[in-house]
């Protein structure tokens, strides 16, 4: 009686009995026979057999190795010639064909593919898509109408998951969503990183101090900088734009975001948003410059103060970025700021380089000196002043400028930073430009001059922004 190429028993030709005849003896002891030596030889799986006569060999054969498959929306499961199943290509996978409820097939990737994740039909392990990767492996179950669940999901590239205290993880990239730090005695309190604030394609590092401690985590962002390659520049009688690579703003309670570039204008004519903040514009007047936003959108203020402007709506981060001054017409003054040093530009408002002080005041040999106010001249946020001192002088001349009236005379061992004159060349004039840069000590600069022609004049300032 043998079987065919499937494994599918058939009875000989002829050898159904006759009714009312004799049985052959020789015949059937032959059947007899083939029934003993099929039921102790090797059954094919198709006979409800595992193919081998050993317990090994059995379960070996019914975990077979199936023919590669490839990716598809619906991967084709059930084609398999086995349980251990190779699946090639980079498809997006969103379910596997039907197999009976419990089938399991060993899976092993041979390319990115992408598994999605859905609740029904393609239950994943985290319920979020997996991209696969060459070599990683997946055990898969059968729910039973077409429905699939990953039991268990590993990576090629990933060391099995340990609860050995020793375990190093190297070169393991986390994903901030998903990872929590947890209390060992509470689970519920957790700890999760978020980098979304990074810029692309950079890594930020932390560097924990050489020592034991505990490491204060506040709801302020950490300040890289406050700003990064600023300028605040005056384009219009009326406007002021501000750009920057990068600006962090801060609200009320200390927390910050960093705005990437910045580029916005706010024009003094115009209320609110991109405008003044409250009231109408003065004159002669300085108004600070702000850049506030609401989390995602950014844009400009003017305000009086140099501290808590009034914001709109939402915007409820902001951050000062210089101060501009208006004239007796309510026109802008043109400057250019650059970080924290500002400049008037001379030519178009005001057309000329205004004038401190000048002439003859005070006395710079006693010295006497002339209290000179600033503060039309700089903000009040201002830490430094910037100006030339011009002078013609003629025999026996002299000009001092000084933050205090502390100094001495113009030629003493206390002699004040910004000083020159003639000291005796009859008939002669000299003829000096002297810059300055003076760090404020108060609302006043002091001066003595004995020359008629001596003019201090403004440059720009610095701001403590």
């Amino acid at each position: 009686m043998p079987r065919d190429g499937s494994g599918i028993m058939s009875w000989p030709a002829n050898g159904n009995a006759v009714p009312n005849t004799p049985i052959d003896s020789g015949k059937y002891n032959a059947f007899r026979a083939d029934l003993l030596s099929d039921l102790n030889a090797a059954r094919p799986v198709p006979a409800g057999g595992t193919g081998a006569n050993t317990s090994v060999g059995g379960n070996d054969n019914l975990n077979a190795q199936s023919g590669n498959i490839a990716s598809a929306t619906a991967t084709d499961l059930a084609s398999s010639t086995g349980t251990s199943v190779t699946i090639t290509g980079t498809a997006v996978i969103t379910s596997f064909t039907a197999l009976p409820a419990g089938a399991i097939r060993h899976l092993t990737f041979a390319a990115a593919a992408t598994l999605t994740h859905n609740a029904t039909s393609l239950i994943l392990p985290g319920a979020a898509n997996i991209v696969t990767a060459a070599g990683d492996t997946a055990s898969a179950q059968s729910l039973g109408g077409g429905n699939w669940r990953i039991r268990g999901y590993q990576r090629a590239a990933q060391v099995p998951n340990s609860s050995s205290s020793t375990e190093t993880l190297s070169n393991k990239s986390l994903v901030d969503a998903s990872t929590n730090i947890v209390d060992e005695a509470d689970a519920t309190k957790k700890v999760k990183f978020q980098v979304s604030g990074v810029t692309t394609a950079t890594t930020r590092t932390l560097t924990v101090p050489d020592a034991d401690g505990t490491v204060l985590l506040s709801t302020r962002q950490l300040l890289v900088s406050a700003f990064r390659n600023l300028k605040v520049q005056v384009i219009s009688d009326t406007q002021v734009t501000v750009t920057a690579d990068a600006i962090t703003v801060e609200d009320a309670l200390g927390n910050s975001l960093r705005r990437l570039t910045v580029n916005v204008t706010a024009a003094i004519s115009a209320a609110g948003l991109n405008g003044l903040d409250t009231g109408a514009e003065a004159a002669n007047t300085w108004y600070h410059v702000w850049v506030i936003s609401d989390g995602t959108n950014t844009a400009a203020l003017l305000s009086l103060s140099a501290t808590a402007p009034t914001i709109p709506g939402a915007y409820t981060y902001r951050t000062r970025v210089g101060a501009v001054r208006n004239d007796a017409a309510a026109n802008l003054w043109r400057t250019l700021q650059y970080g924290r040093r500002a400049q008037l530009v001379i030519g178009t408002n005001p057309v000329t380089v205004p004038a401190i002080a000048s002439g003859n005041s005070g006395s710079p040999t006693t010295p006497t000196w002339t209290a000179v106010a600033i503060g039309s001249f700089v903000p009040a946020t201002a830490v430094a002043i910037r100006g030339t001192m011009v002078n013609a002088q003629s025999d026996n001349n002299r000009a001092i400028l000084a933050p205090n009236n502390s100094y001495g005379a113009w030629n003493s061992a206390n002699g004040a930073p910004v000083g020159n004159g003639n000291n005796g060349i009859t008939g002669s004039t000299l003829y000096t430009n002297e810059q300055f840069n003076l760090v404020l000590e108060s609302t006043n600069i002091y001066y003595a001059s004995s020359q008629g022609s001596t003019v201090v004049l403004l440059n720009g300032w610095e701001d403590n922004i």
